[in-house]
């Protein structure tokens, strides 16, 4: 399984303030705990995070190095980083996202019950 999971208010505390590539916040030990389970159990995690997109005018790759140190502090090893989707991805893990039904367009949670035609 490979399985992508977003770094900032997801893996690691959230930042306040301005935007530092070379600040990451302290781990969430659940979500690090839960990674560290994927890894042993053979899956594959990637960082999906925002901080390696070069569009956002940041120093991609700065930010990419702190990252794989805060992955090797508290993950035990470095891990893939990445700010883009792919074909062999399983699951997303992101403070933001919300889960839509696939091929239905519906957000899970926001379900209508279907109406009686009587």
């Amino acid at each position: 399984m490979r399985v992508f999971c977003d770094l900032d208010g997801t893996l690691a505390v959230s930042y306040a303030g301005k935007y530092d590539p070379t600040f990451i916040g302290r781990p969430i030990y659940p979500m690090v705990h839960q990674v560290k389970r994927w890894i042993r159990l053979g899956h594959e995690v990637v960082i999906f995070t925002a901080r390696a997109c070069p569009a956002d005018d940041n120093d991609v790759q700065l930010a990419v190095a702190c990252i794989k140190q805060w992955c090797l502090k508290y993950l035990e090893q470095e891990l893939e980083v990445t700010c883009q989707k792919d074909h062999r991805m399983d699951l997303i893990f992101d403070d933001k996202a919300r889960q839509v039904r696939k091929n239905r367009g519906v957000i899970v949670g926001q379900e209508t019950k279907p109406v009686r035609k009587d």
